[in-house]
């Protein structure tokens, strides 16, 4: 894991004042407004004739420690496909607009707007924390969803690599995982994903793409035929391992 006191000199900590709410939209962002939480009771206005200048130019991602003491969440949904999972951030940077996850960060006092996309919780602890939870005795295994509510292999994770070390510890302890992510990044744990697939003797990875409106049919394409050569990369990283099981 990298070094945890260099890597948090800039972060905050959790503000516990009303958010702000900025009713000009946000550019370079998924979302492009801000709306109020609706758990809140207060919360401030912007004027939008002041600072135009200021707020035109794209909005600064801030990450937060974030204290859980567990790691390891569970559902009973019938519309899911699974029953655990394990979320090393809330927030995404990504800042998909349709995403499902966004109204989860009003529970953490944020916006679902460029809140979410912006304001990323992060637990450092995430490796630790899962390591505890697989060791005790009331543990069944079973499959571990990464993540559910924010993609694990965000910009932020290349420098933390805490989804890594949550694979380290799954892999360690042989316990099956899928992973739900739109990032590239994903090939860099290969190795790892081979080792769980040597155990599994299978090894599955979904790829989804978005066609925007605004783009091209050519630029689409192209993203297509690039993510492609990147999952196959990661397969074939892969296969091996689970073909010598």
């Amino acid at each position: 894991m990298p070094d945890s006191k260099n890597l948090w000199k800039n972060v905050r900590e959790i503000p516990s004042a009303a958010r702000t709410i900025h009713p000009r939209e946000f550019h370079s962002r998924g979302a492009s407004i801000n709306p109020a939480n609706r758990f809140e009771a207060l919360h401030f206005e912007e004027d939008p004739h002041d600072e135009v200048d200021e707020d035109s130019r794209p909005r600064k991602t801030i990450f937060y420690r974030d204290g859980s003491q567990s790691i390891i969440a569970r559902n009973n949904s019938p519309d899911v496909g699974f029953e655990t999972s394990v979320n090393p951030y809330r927030g995404c940077e990504h800042g998909c607009v349709y995403c499902y996850a966004r109204p989860t960060h009003e529970y953490l006092g944020f916006s679902a707007g460029t809140d979410f996309e912006s304001r990323i919780m992060v637990k450092m602890d995430a490796p630790k924390l899962l390591e505890a939870e697989l060791s005790s005795r009331k543990w069944r295994p079973q499959v571990i969803a990464i993540s559910g509510v924010t993609d694990p292999y965000q910009p932020i994770e290349r420098k933390l690599e805490i989804t890594r070390g949550c694979l380290q510890v799954l892999a360690r302890f042989r316990n099956p995982v899928g992973i739900i992510t739109k990032n590239r990044l994903v090939t860099r744990d290969s190795d790892l994903l081979g080792e769980l697939a040597a155990f599994f003797l299978r090894c599955r990875e979904t790829c989804r793409l978005h066609r925007s409106s605004k783009n091209c049919s050519a630029c689409w394409s192209r993203e297509r035929r690039r993510r492609t050569l990147v999952w196959k990369r990661s397969l074939n990283c892969v296969k091996p391992a689970s073909r010598s099981a």
